[in-house]
């Protein structure tokens, strides 16, 4: 587990890290989390809530914007407006999906949002070396 301490609405959230194989360490691996599955534009990785103490209190999937996008082909390029409708469809459908679930998992809000809208993090840079995260320079 790898604490994300950059965001202020939500110090306990972690990331698991993937065990390297034997001989290996997490700096010669290209995806240092672990991954539960990847779409178009989004990836969902293995992470936990953690209490006050760095204790387990809940088990999460967390769904995070790709850091790769497909070419599906010359003319149909991927743009930002294509990635901000899916991600628009994406929190939607989660949004209808808890509001009708009543079994099987739930949606559990970890950052403060607008209904409708993704929640957004600081750009953030994973350092494999140290296993920390660092907020990234961004001029905007």
């Amino acid at each position: 587990m790898s604490a994300w301490p950059l965001h202020p609405e939500n110090d306990a959230l972690a990331l698991d890290l993937v065990d390297p194989p034997p001989g290996r360490s997490l700096v010669d691996l290209v995806d240092p989390f672990v991954t539960l599955g990847r779409g178009t534009f989004s990836r969902t990785l293995l992470g936990a809530l953690e209490g006050p103490r760095g204790k387990l209190v809940r088990e999460v999937a967390i769904t995070l914007q790709s850091d790769e996008y497909p070419l599906l082909s010359e003319e149909a390029a991927i743009t930002c407006d294509a990635i901000d409708r899916g991600w628009s469809r994406k929190v939607a459908l989660l949004e209808e999906t808890a509001e009708r679930t009543l079994r099987g998992p739930a949606l559990v809000e970890v950052f403060g949002r607008e209904a409708g809208e993704p929640a957004l993090l600081p750009p953030t840079l994973f350092c494999k070396q140290r296993r920390a995260f660092f907020r990234s320079v961004c001029p905007t």
